[in-house]
């Protein structure tokens, strides 16, 4: 049984230019111990599914139109303000993109960690700040009994990351989601950050949603890949499925994008065009106006379509994926 399990969700929003369609019917389920990778250019709809999970969603003018999102049998959507922030952290956290901007600036890094152990575990604040210095330790910041008196903006991009995963993994969730957490950080800090997600996945046998549009990070951590465009599935299977055998023409976009070291490349490749307008999606497929291979067919709505066991393509022309993009 999945850990996780979102069916049929749709979310909108109130806008002065109209209803933006940012999710529609999306369905996806994470199992303990796994990485779910969704995948997929900005306005694709992957930051507000995780939000619509973590129930921080605002609403207005955010609008959840249909769907359920079950953690561990409990349906999430159905929950109290007050019944969330009492999973909040113990069964689900969450990593934000900018550590920065995520952070309180006037409190100190030592004391933010500090202060959900202390509200969730209900121990002393003494007991919190000795699990606080411990987690400090865990996820690599040095001189933990110094740093734990600095503010933010005392702390690199990537130490900032680091008390963030900190604070995400205090309680021990069951389900992180890691929203885009490496973007900003170089190469070098990214691949410790990497290591280290990995590391306290596996010791801990937690769930995790990782988003991301670095399809390199995907190829390293991922067991599973939704590949989102426009507020719905192009294409999902496991990490083999998507590299090896990708169908989904936006895929193969995605993909043909991605610099290779053993290639020289003059230009890189690009895919065509921009999103469609979320207020005013047209019936069909959603990639039509960017898609080498659109036919007439493809004015209407594709569905999910099974290849092989666990990989699966909303695409009419899915059979020219041998086709370079």
């Amino acid at each position: 049984m999945a850990l996780l399990e979102i069916k049929d969700l749709s979310i909108q929003f109130s806008t002065d230019e109209g209803v933006l369609h940012a999710v529609d019917n999306l369905n996806l389920s994470v199992d303990q111990g796994k990485t779910l990778c969704i995948v997929g250019e900005s306005g694709c709809g992957k930051s507000v599914t995780a939000r619509a999970i973590m129930g921080l969603l605002p609403i207005p003018p955010a609008k959840i139109t249909s769907g359920s999102v079950v953690l561990d049998t409990k349906d999430l959507l159905g929950l109290s303000e007050k019944e969330m922030r009492a999973l909040r952290g113990n069964d689900i956290a969450m990593i934000f993109q900018d550590p920065m901007t995520s952070l309180n600036p006037v409190l100190t890094c030592g004391y933010q960690i500090q202060e959900s152990l202390h509200i969730h575990d209900k121990i002393t604040k003494k007991e919190a700040k000795e699990k606080a210095l411990a987690l400090m330790k865990q996820v690599g910041i040095p001189e933990a009994e110094k740093r734990f008196s600095e503010y933010p903006h005392q702390f690199s991009g990537g130490m900032r990351q680091r008390v963030m995963i900190a604070m995400a993994l205090s309680c021990k969730p069951k389900l992180l989601i890691a929203d885009e957490p490496t973007t900003a950080l170089d190469v070098s800090i990214q691949a410790q950050i990497l290591e280290l997600l990995g590391t306290l996945k596996k010791s801990s046998d937690m769930a995790m949603i990782f988003i991301t549009h670095d399809l390199g990070v995907v190829a390293e951590i991922a067991d599973e890949i939704i590949v989102l465009y426009a507020g719905t599935v192009a294409e999902r299977g496991t990490t083999k499925d998507i590299f090896n055998h990708a169908a989904h023409p936006y895929t193969l976009g995605l993909l043909e994008s991605v610099p290779h070291i053993s290639k020289e490349q003059e230009h890189l490749t690009v895919i065509p065009g921009t999103l469609p307008d979320p207020t005013d999606y047209q019936p069909g497929c959603r990639f039509y106006e960017r898609c080498t291979f659109h036919s007439d067919l493809c004015k209407k709505d594709p569905v999910e379509e099974e290849i092989t066991p666990g990989h699966r393509v909303a695409c009419f022309h899915y059979r020219l994926k041998d086709q370079q993009y």
